[in-house]
């Protein structure tokens, strides 16, 4: 019966060990844990769009001509101009509902604008 008992203790240890190994895996992972914070206000103009699930995957040109990807949730802007508050940023990030990896990412709010008049 000691057997026994340390047969399934051993396998309940296993059980946990893999249990809290799944729960960590990069793949469970909220990918703002791996991002670097940031504060960042920029606008321009959304020149492609992803949509995966409750994100939307943004590329802005940005007023200098710089491409940005921006990640955002049930943002409103599908297409035109927009003013975006990143608060986060990961390089490299892979998403996979996109079946991309973006070389840097930014995480933030994306909101409509109306060209300035001039």
């Amino acid at each position: 019966m000691t057997r026994l008992r340390s047969i399934l203790l051993v396998l309940a240890l296993a059980v946990v060990a893999t249990s809290a190994l799944a729960t960590t895996s990069p793949s469970h992972v909220n990918p703002l844990s791996l991002a670097k914070a940031i504060d960042e206000q920029f606008a321009g103009v959304i020149i492609e769009r992803l949509d995966a699930g409750s994100y939307r995957y943004l590329r802005v040109r940005d007023d200098a001509g710089l491409e940005r990807w921006v990640a955002t949730l049930g943002s409103s802007a599908t297409s035109g101009r927009v003013a975006v508050h990143a608060w986060a940023r990961a390089e490299g990030f892979e998403s996979k509902r996109t079946g991309r990896t973006f070389s840097s990412l930014s995480f933030g709010s994306v909101t409509p604008t109306t060209p300035e008049s001039k």
